[in-house]
């Protein structure tokens, strides 16, 4: 009987854990910075005192990041582009298996993350 209600007990906590992530979700769709702000201080007072510890720590670590989050209110930049050239240059680098000198790993960013057309020479 134990047993059962631990895992009744779990079942509520993925739930509740479940819930928050979909209020959370609803966050982009505040009109205006104020609207957000106030949203997002609820949200978070709900979050940590919920008493499931994974939804403490990532509730903390959105209110670390709050501001930035809220500028995207303003700006509605993501930081997408930044991840895209970091993927570019992550794969020109695993494609070169290593470089002699800084400026030949700087050559071979520029030249792949550029997308230049280049043509081919035959020799």
């Amino acid at each position: 009987m134990k047993q059962a209600k631990s895992l009744k007990d779990e079942d509520l906590k993925t739930a509740k854990a479940y819930h928050l992530k979909l209020t959370f979700s609803k966050l982009w769709k505040q009109e205006t910075p104020e609207k957000a702000k106030v949203f997002l201080d609820s949200w978070y007072f709900w979050a940590t005192h919920n008493q499931i510890p994974d939804m403490v720590k990532s509730a903390k670590t959105i209110r670390q990041h709050a501001t930035g989050i809220l500028k995207w209110f303003t700006s509605k930049i993501t930081n997408g582009i930044m991840e895209v050239i970091n993927g570019l240059i992550q794969c020109a680098k695993r494609r070169a298996h290593g470089y002699r000198s800084l400026k030949n790993l700087k050559t071979t960013i520029y030249l792949f993350a550029g997308r230049l057309k280049l043509k081919k020479v035959e020799i």
